[in-house]
């Protein structure tokens, strides 16, 4: 049974339309990746510093243990029921879930999703601004996927006449927090892929708070606080989509939001994940708060007008803010997206960035501070946390329109046996990158109760190994080779 603060503290949500997903009854986050380091360094070095470093990128993932969900019909999923918790639920008639004790907005409303534009009112926590956020994304991007699969006809991976959905799987956290995983596999364009979102809260010990502070500056503790446990927030979206056809390239997206609060918050303000509860009637102030997150393109097949599509998207996005920003996160990308063993890129690369704050050594540009717009550059001035918002929710707004014109361009590509053996062998570098390197994935691996299938989602559902492949060999003049010199040396995509 749930406390009676965590249960006063939950978020509402509400489904007017049969049509909403049943993800938006809740909020939820995927948190993942996490800071780079050089292509030069040896990989012992690469792993340590991604371990330490990847603490707080890995924990909303690692902190799925205590999950809870079963499944009600092919797609309707309920949680199991809580008493004083969810009072109603349904998904397949458009039905409201209701919870006994409603938390309010800021000016008093209880909370409904359907309003994202009330909600993201800057006078609100930012908790509650990006849990609505990703839940509203989620959505979106569910239901644009869900698009382009009912789009193509029945086929030998999915011949039922009924276009393939995602399975909705929404799960509580007992110990704080709640999310929802929305997969997919076996469809007519995707073979597995997932979209999860997730809010979680907690507390984290001393020992973890120190390995976090090694790659987070704005992370300051107050000196009464150094040898104590300390309340924590999260919130994020996670994004990975692996498709049957070998010329159509995987994609992965994730944005995520983390702060720290001071040892002292009361539990009550520390379990609202999207009100206000203190005693004042204010939210507390965090003692830190950061922004990261990312998106990469992983082709088995090099279509230059793809990749250029794909960083011209994600550059746009960026620029609108500052044109500082794409080219860091591209380095940065190439960095992080780097499989030591191999010598390789997993793919053609993105943007990444974490630490993300008012502070962060991105805002300093050459005797300038950015400021948040290219006509309003001012020395010494950083960009707010709602300018900062603003910056993630325009790069993660724009991921269908980066992705699915791709996919609409290739996705009835004719197939030989030959490309599907040669997508599988690239599925196992993504593998080896995932399982070896990806801090987020390593930090859930190694947490006791972590829900695994969360974690694991990211993978392929095949993949293959060759013992000294013939395939790919430089200079054998083959499009399998020609893939390889671009993951061999990174190169400048954008156009625009």
């Amino acid at each position: 049974m749930l406390s009676a603060n965590v249960i006063r503290s939950r978020l509402v949500t509400s489904m007017p339309k049969s049509s909403r997903s049943l993800a938006s009854s809740a909020v939820r986050n995927v948190q993942r990746v996490s800071k780079g380091t050089s292509p030069a360094d040896s990989s012992r070095k690469v792993l340590y510093s991604r371990a330490a470093a990847g603490f707080a990128a890995g924990l909303s993932i690692a902190l799925y243990s205590g999950w809870t969900a079963q499944q009600n019909g092919s797609q309707a999923v309920q949680c199991e029921s809580v008493d004083d918790l969810i009072v109603n639920r349904k998904s397949d008639d458009g039905e409201t879930m209701r919870r006994k004790n409603k938390v309010v907005n800021n000016i008093g409303d209880e909370h409904d999703p359907t309003r994202p534009k009330e909600w993201d009112d800057p006078e609100n926590p930012m908790r509650i601004r990006m849990s609505t956020w990703v839940m509203e994304l989620q959505d979106r991007i569910v239901s644009g996927l869900e698009e382009l699969e009912a789009s193509v006809p029945p086929n030998e991976h999915n011949s039922d006449m009924q276009a393939p959905k995602f399975k909705r799987d929404h799960w509580l956290r007992p110990q704080g927090g709640e999310g929802s995983s929305c997969v997919i596999r076996g469809g007519r364009v995707f073979e597995k892929g997932g979209v999860n979102v997730s809010v979680v809260h907690g507390k984290l010990p001393p020992a973890a708070i120190k390995q976090m502070r090694a790659d987070h500056k704005s992370l300051e503790i107050p000196e009464e606080d150094k040898d104590k446990s300390m309340p924590f927030f999260a919130a994020g979206i996670s994004i990975v989509l692996h498709p049957w056809n070998p010329h159509a390239p995987t994609i992965h997206m994730n944005y995520r939001y983390f702060e720290l609060d001071k040892a002292s918050t009361p539990k009550d303000a520390l379990d609202t994940t999207a009100g206000v509860s203190t005693s004042s009637g204010k939210a507390a102030e965090p003692i830190a708060w950061w922004f990261g997150g990312g998106s990469d393109l992983t082709p088995s097949y090099l279509y230059p007008e793809d990749a250029e599509h794909f960083h011209n998207s994600i550059k746009q996005a960026a620029d609108a803010h500052h044109t500082a920003y794409y080219p860091a996160w591209k380095k940065w990308a190439d960095k992080y997206f780097y499989i030591p063993h191999r010598g390789e890129s997993r793919g053609i690369g993105g943007i990444f960035f974490d630490d993300l704050t008012t502070i962060s050594d991105i805002h300093t540009v050459p005797g300038k501070r950015i400021v948040g717009s290219l006509e309003a550059e001012e020395p010494l001035r950083e960009p707010s946390a709602n300018q900062i918002f603003d910056i993630v929710k325009s790069m993660s707004n724009g991921f269908l329109n980066s992705y699915v014109p791709i996919m609409k361009r290739r996705i009835h590509t004719p197939v030989t046996e030959e490309e599907r053996r040669w997508q599988l062998i690239r599925r196992g570098r993504y593998v080896e990158f995932n399982l070896v390197y990806d801090r987020g994935t390593k930090f859930g691996l190694f947490t006791p109760g972590a829900r695994i299938e969360s974690i694991l989602m990211s993978l392929p559902e095949t993949a293959r190994w060759e013992y000294m492949s013939d395939m790919g060999v430089a200079g054998d003049g083959t499009r399998e080779s020609k893939i390889m010199e671009v993951l061999k040396t990174p190169q400048d995509w954008a156009t625009v």
